[in-house]
């Protein structure tokens, strides 16, 4: 796992390039997250001026992986660019599949309606309306 690990280091560092390099930004930690059924590995990567980005990593065993990983940078881009709330995705890289998107947190709705049932309703579909 700590091979595996470094490898997704050294190509997000790769990935990230001259931009992060230039404003002197360094991988600083990295956790997995939970893909929720999807193929796909998904780690927060942590940098030094204590911003993150998340990586997403295609299934290499599915032979599709690597289209659908351009589908996903293209459609991203293509949604972000006419104004439809999505993480904005960074960078990718064509070879591996790797795509980082801005890391948008990772509070679910459900879970902030756990810690706070006495939202309201105008709250509550406020919430809804922002998600969807």
């Amino acid at each position: 796992m700590e091979e595996k690990k470094n490898q997704i280091v050294d190509m997000v560092d790769h990935l990230l390039g001259l931009q992060a390099r230039r404003n002197g930004l360094r991988i600083t930690g990295m956790e997995l997250l939970c893909g929720d059924g999807s193929q796909r590995l998904f780690y927060r990567v942590f940098l030094d001026d204590q911003s993150s980005v998340v990586a997403v990593l295609p299934n290499r065993d599915n032979p599709l992986s690597l289209a659908e990983a351009g589908s996903a940078w293209h459609i991203g881009r293509h949604l972000r660019r006419v104004g439809v709330p999505v993480p904005e995705p960074l960078a990718f890289a064509g070879e591996t599949g790797l795509i980082l998107f801005e890391d948008l947190g990772d509070i679910r709705l459900y879970d902030l309606l756990q810690q706070d049932e006495d939202l309201g309703e105008d709250r509550l579909f406020g919430l809804y309306r922002d998600v969807v």
